[in-house]
């Protein structure tokens, strides 16, 4: 199998992920359906990659993955948390719900930074 092959592949199964997704909340289905199905694919992702014979990345590829996970981590983190204190502060003004956007917010914001740390700790343990 070729890398265009495994691309049309990766697609297609994103294609049936979102599918179930989408009829398990409209058939309101046990979560377990969905679970199934992500479980399923990720194993056939596996195997369609295993019998791929290209590369599929070199050493730039992986080092633009690198800055761009962490431009985006930088730029996600920077602007929930600026939502997160603007809602806090103006929960006052606002609707109740924004209040509540806001503390979620906050919170998934320091659990992300939280994680980010962890990773860092491990990754610089392992390389």
């Amino acid at each position: 199998m070729n890398a265009r092959t495994y691309r049309v592949v990766m697609r297609i199964a994103a294609v049936v992920i979102a599918g179930v997704v989408a009829l398990s909340i409209v058939l309101e289905l046990p979560l377990y359906v969905p679970l199934l199905a992500i479980m399923a694919v990720l194993v056939v992702a596996v195997v369609v990659r295993r019998s791929v014979k290209e590369i599929m990345a070199d050493e730039r590829s992986r080092r633009i993955q690198e800055k761009s996970t962490d431009a985006a981590y930088r730029i996600y983190t920077v602007m929930a948390a600026v939502f997160a204190l603007a809602t806090l502060m103006l929960r006052s003004r606002l609707a109740p719900w924004f209040g509540i956007a806001g503390e979620t917010v906050a919170y998934s914001v320091c659990g992300l930074m939280l994680l980010h740390l962890v990773c860092s700790r491990y990754f610089a343990t392992k390389l």
